[in-house]
């Protein structure tokens, strides 16, 4: 209960808005984990994700979920480099260290969550209900159906095709702290 409390005062539960590449460096250093959903104004697939966001910070206290318009980070798009928007930057211990790109809008928020937790991003527990809409995972893991029954690929096809088990594409940690 304690803990729940602490990741309350520092935002967690909410899904946030960061005004500026500024704002989300002066942020990330204060959670532990933290997934960012960066986007495009106005494009459908950052607004599926958004409802997905949402769901995800209200269920998953343990992790800070916040948006930011890359339109308004212009140095951190310098920074990193991001494949495709949108995209979910992955944080921990105040560093970006991979991302989530693209979106398949047939998946659900347990998709998108299923998703972070193989990233380690959350803790996901079988049961978690989110209400059903449509949309909200990456494109990396869209072949799979989500990982359900006649999954017919593997960790081998993935890494053939350049992806890791989770979908990250980023290999490398990109240090924002500074």
């Amino acid at each position: 209960a304690q803990q729940k409390q602490a990741w309350r005062e520092l935002g967690h539960g909410t899904y946030a808005i960061v005004e500026s590449d500024a704002h989300f460096l002066q942020e990330l250093p204060k959670h532990e984990r933290a997934v960012c959903h960066l986007f495009t104004p106005g494009a459908i697939d950052g607004e599926m994700l958004h409802v997905h966001m949402r769901k995800l910070a209200a269920a998953h206290l343990e992790t800070y979920f916040c948006q930011l318009d890359a339109e308004l980070a212009p140095v951190m798009m310098q920074m990193i480099s991001v494949a495709q928007m949108p995209a979910l930057l992955l944080c921990r211990g105040g560093r970006v260290i991979g991302q989530l790109t693209g979106v398949d809008r047939s998946f659900t928020a347990e998709g998108v969550a299923f998703e972070l937790a193989q990233s380690g991003m959350l803790d996901f527990e079988d049961g978690t209900q989110y209400e059903r809409t449509a949309g909200g995972c990456t494109a990396a893991t869209a072949h799979r159906g989500g990982g359900g029954e006649g999954d017919s690929s593997s960790d081998e096809d993935d890494r053939a095709e350049g992806r890791g088990p989770s979908g990250v594409h980023s290999d490398e940690e990109d240090d924002l702290s500074d």
